[in-house]
């Protein structure tokens, strides 16, 4: 179990790692990636505050990126800061790492509202499972250029992925 934490964990660093490279891809697992860039100062807010995204956020502090974090209740445990709502961290955000179990209260919590106030150069990268995210609206916020881009190693609806992802221009 503790490999496959490692794992997803050190997954989350190739698809920001993709970006910083300014790299795009579609491989076996459906990463698509574009330019990102871990700077210091860049904001990142996790969606989801369990094992995984508190491990996410301790190796983004070597990057020295500001952290913050949504998630069912506060850790009083941590100093990140807590946002309650996904689009109050999305508007606090550059980065949005999706690392949150699936459930009622989380299918689809990135929706166009999330997007709209990550903005135009907002990244989403998702880790959890594909139905966090609103798909046709990550499409049209894609298309439309609302958002920067995604890093996405899962799909809602796998192996039936909509051809319009292959299709972006990233």
């Amino acid at each position: 179990m503790m490999e496959i934490f490692c794992s997803l964990v050190e997954h989350v660093f190739d698809v920001l790692f993709a970006y910083m490279l300014e790299a795009f891809a579609v491989c076996e697992r459906n990463l698509v990636a574009a330019n990102l860039g871990l700077s210091k100062g860049k904001k990142v807010g996790i969606v989801g505050f369990g094992k995984i995204g508190l491990e996410v956020a301790h190796r983004l502090e070597a990057f020295d990126c500001i952290i913050a974090y949504n998630s069912r209740s506060k850790n009083p445990f941590v100093s990140y800061p807590f946002y309650s709502s996904a689009v109050e961290l999305a508007t606090n955000s550059n980065v949005l790492v999706l690392c949150c179990a699936l459930n009622d209260q989380t299918r689809h919590v990135i929706n166009r509202e999330v997007m709209l106030a990550l903005r135009k150069g907002g990244v989403i990268v998702n880790v959890a499972r594909g139905a966090v995210i609103d798909e046709k609206a990550l499409l049209r916020c894609l298309i439309e250029g609302e958002i920067g881009g995604a890093g996405l190693d899962v799909f809602e609806n796998e192996p039936l992925v909509s051809e319009e992802f292959f299709s972006l221009d990233m």
